[in-house]
């Protein structure tokens, strides 16, 4: 699905846009990046409802997929989004916090 962050073409090949998420839908719009232009990012970028929403998965690129339930390709490709570095934080507390509590579920049994 394109190069590795730590490749030089990474952030050429990037789309920096607006990721909202609300209590309807999640939608991503472009922004005027050189690589909004991209064939990969023409392909997912728009807005889906909950209904439509299969999975919701954050990459260590770092990138958000969200799919839509009966496809395959997900149907919003996000590699930049203003907020980017807050979200990641937000998700690596989310992920030690379910680790810490399954932890302690787990010491219980």
């Amino acid at each position: 699905m394109g190069p590795p962050s730590t490749d030089r073409q990474f952030a050429a090949l990037g789309c920096l846009g607006t990721l909202t998420i609300s209590n309807l839908d999640v939608s991503f719009e472009p922004g005027k990046s050189p690589g909004c232009l991209s064939p990969i990012h023409q392909r997912t970028m728009g807005t889906l409802g909950y209904r439509e929403i299969r999975e919701i998965r954050v990459t260590r690129r770092p990138e958000v997929l969200i799919f839509r339930t009966g496809t395959n390709p997900p149907a919003l490709r996000v590699t930049d989004w203003v907020g980017a570095e807050e979200f990641q934080r937000v998700v690596a507390a989310l992920k030690k916090a379910y680790q810490a509590w399954k932890s302690q579920h787990r010491d219980r049994k």
